[in-house]
């Protein structure tokens, strides 16, 4: 396992070199504020594999049905009708509100 550190960050203030340093030598870097992790510095390995895990991860969903692709945030929201669609061709049975009762 990647060894881990932390460096408390005072308000408005950059990461410290030494901690950009540690990043570049393999190890996770938290950064903190009162105590509490806001962010981490990386080495570039894990990111770059992190990013490739997504990818794989997004190209299974798509070759089983669940993602027909990657929407931008920007884009118009997909056709309801076209997703029960593509979820039927996609061997998906009811949707789960059909099973759900409301009276409880």
């Amino acid at each position: 396992m990647t060894a881990a550190h932390d460096y408390e960050l005072p308000p408005h203030s950059a990461a410290p070199a030494e901690a950009v340093d540690a990043a570049a030598d393999g190890q996770v870097v938290y950064l903190t504020r009162n105590g509490q992790r806001i962010a981490a510095i990386v080495p570039a390995s894990l990111a770059e594999h992190a990013e490739q895990t997504d990818e794989r991860l997004r190209q299974r969903l798509a070759d089983a049905g669940l993602l027909s692709a990657v929407t931008p945030i920007d884009a118009e929201p997909p056709d309801p009708a076209a997703v029960d669609a593509a979820r039927r061709r996609a061997g998906h049975g009811r949707p789960l509100s059909e099973y759900v009762t409301t009276d409880r």
